[in-house]
C-alpha cells in the first residue's frame, strides 16, 4: 500500500520521532493506493475497505496511514525531471545517426 508524502524522507523521519506534528504536514493527501499488479511499478488505485480491514486490521485511512508512516519503506519517486543515463539514451532516436543535423 502507498501513501503519498508531502516532503521527502526527512519529514516521516521527524514525524516517526515526534508524533506530535500533524498528519497533514507530513502527507499529500488523506488517501491509500495500492499497485494493482503487486510490483513497484503500474497503475496505483485505491483498495476496498476489505482490503485495508484485511491487511492493516482496520479500514480507518487515519490509522492505516500512520501504520504505514510507521513501518513502511520511504521510496523515492521522481516527478519526471530526474532522468537516468539509460533513460535519455532510449529517449533519442537514432535512424538517422547519431551525430547528424536534421533540416
Amino acid at each position: 500500500m502507498i501513501s503519498y508524502t508531502k516532503r521527502k524522507q526527512l519529514q516521516v523521519m521527524k514525524w516517526r520521532k515526534d508524533k506530535t506534528i500533524p498528519l497533514a504536514d507530513v502527507i499529500q493527501t488523506f488517501d491509500v493506493y495500492e499497485i494493482t499488479n503487486g510490483g513497484n511499478e503500474g497503475i496505483a488505485g485505491r483498495p476496498s475497505k476489505q482490503r485495508l480491514e484485511n491487511t492493516f486490521g482496520t479500514s480507518n485511512l487515519d490509522e492505516v496511514i500512520e501504520q504505514i508512516l510507521e513501518q513502511g519503506t520511504i521510496h523515492h519517486v521522481y516527478n519526471g525531471k530526474a532522468r537516468t543515463a539509460k533513460a535519455i539514451r532510449s529517449m533519442t532516436n537514432d535512424t538517422r545517426g547519431k551525430g547528424v543535423a536534421t533540416v
